[in-house]
């Protein structure tokens, strides 16, 4: 059997493997950012949405899981969650990151992309 067609089938796993765990970080981020809104103005439809955020998150979690290592989806979700909830936190949250927390989401981010590397 040619390698090419097995070659294909593995790079739309490895991509299938790629969105889910962007779906599973943005459904926690999803959680987390409502999470800090309800701390603020709790409601009934806030606590909905943070269980289907972080249900939903978890399937994909797991359907990615299926395809890659855990250290390496765990790397790659934590990297995603930085990024998006810091951006989050300062263009609708307004807050502000010190030098110290802003090297630290750095550091998160090399580190994620040196375990892709």
């Amino acid at each position: 059997m040619p390698s090419f067609p097995m070659s294909l089938f593995q790079q739309v796993a490895g991509y299938q493997t790629l969105m889910a765990t962007a779906v599973a970080a943005i459904c926690y981020v999803t959680a987390m950012i409502s999470m800090k809104v309800w701390t603020e103005a709790p409601s009934a439809a806030l606590v909905v949405l943070i269980i289907l955020a972080l249900v939903i998150g978890t399937l994909f979690e797991v359907s990615a899981l299926r395809g890659e290592r855990l250290g390496m989806i765990y790397v790659t979700i934590l990297g995603l969650e930085v990024i998006l909830i810091a951006t989050a936190a300062i263009l609708f949250l307004g807050e502000q990151f010190s030098i110290r927390e802003a090297a630290g989401c750095f550091l998160v981010i090399v580190g994620a992309a040196l375990a892709w590397s």
